[in-house]
């Protein structure tokens, strides 16, 4: 088969392919799969120069160079296939989950590194290139690189972990067990940084973060529990305590947009029985869990002026 026949065969083989996907209604978009002309292409190209080196009368030496020359690019073309094949299986593989979603993109980089590099030795092999002193080289190097970057390599594939499993995302508020809270303001191959409240920026390496214990504020859902707890004497009425404190609730709601209607503010006699008096907890709901300080204060001077107003007394010894 001459170039050019290659050429036709080709072409119709992808006319083909073409014609059928759209008898099957696939839409252009996810028919791009079908575009076979590069591998068939040259999968004829190298069958038609194998065709046409049996059938000439070249000199021997000649023949075995350019039999060697097809030979490497049989090889080639094979690799090429498998890599191609090998590639778009880890990227359905990576595409079925979220989590193989968000790492994607430094899987297939690191697939495709290592591809190259190994189809890439088996080229210069059977180019007669011998890379036993270059691969035992190579191996002492790396072993000694590995040594000395171990925990780099241990932050990035920390920070792959916290990618995908996601204990901690973009704009969650998290404390550490280690002290450190803040907004997760990025998260990088080596680490990740937390904005404090007091606009400070603290600095977690990914590995020391990934064996931590972390306390999310956001997750499930952002909104967070406030409670405030009172003591008042043993005489004083409860029903009117908790209307005072139910209107404290109601007022701070007016001055705070964090503070949620629903569901409701709610007082409970806990604990309950105190040294001092009756201890009572009033709960509400914010948004999120930054609007917890704003929302506590705000709920503390309502109360403290409505029981001034109303006479309540506040044991204090």
């Amino acid at each position: 088969m001459p170039p050019c026949s290659s050429v036709i065969a080709a072409t119709w083989i992808e006319r083909a392919l073409a014609a059928w996907a759209r008898r099957r209604g696939l839409l252009p978009e996810g028919a791009r799969f079908l575009r076979v002309r590069r591998f068939v292409l040259p999968v004829l190209l190298i069958g038609a120069l194998h065709a046409a080196l049996g059938s000439l009368a070249l000199p021997r030496n000649l023949h075995a160079v350019l039999g060697r020359i097809l030979a490497v690019a049989n090889l080639a073309l094979g690799l090429y296939l498998i890599a191609q094949l090998s590639l778009t299986l880890l990227g359905r593989l990576t595409a079925r989950s979220e989590a193989g979603q968000r790492v994607g993109t430094q899987v297939m980089a690191m697939a495709r590194v290592t591809l190259a590099v190994v189809f890439g030795a088996l080229l210069l092999d059977n180019l007669g290139v011998h890379l036993t002193a270059l691969v035992t080289t190579l191996g002492i190097g790396s072993l000694a690189v590995a040594l000395a970057l171990q925990d780099t390599l241990g932050n990035f594939f920390a920070g792959l972990y916290l990618k995908a499993d996601r204990p901690v995302r973009l704009g969650d508020y998290v404390r550490v067990d280690t002290g450190d809270e803040g907004t997760v303001m990025h998260i990088g191959w080596r680490s990740t940084r937390l904005q404090t409240l007091a606009n400070n920026t603290v600095v977690l390496p990914n590995e020391r973060l990934s064996k931590a214990v972390v306390t999310n504020y956001n997750l499930p859902d952002p909104e967070a529990s406030v409670d405030v707890r009172v003591t008042v004497a043993y005489d004083t009425d409860l029903e009117r305590v908790e209307r005072l404190m139910l209107e404290a609730a109601r007022r701070a709601g007016s001055d705070h947009a964090g503070l949620l209607d629903d569901p409701p503010p709610t007082v409970r006699l806990i604990p309950g029985f105190g040294l001092k008096g009756l201890e009572l907890t009033l709960s509400v709901r914010v948004r999120e869990f930054l609007d917890r300080p704003a929302v506590e204060d705000a709920l503390r001077r309502h109360m403290l002026a409505l029981f001034r107003t109303d006479a309540i007394k506040i044991p204090v010894s």
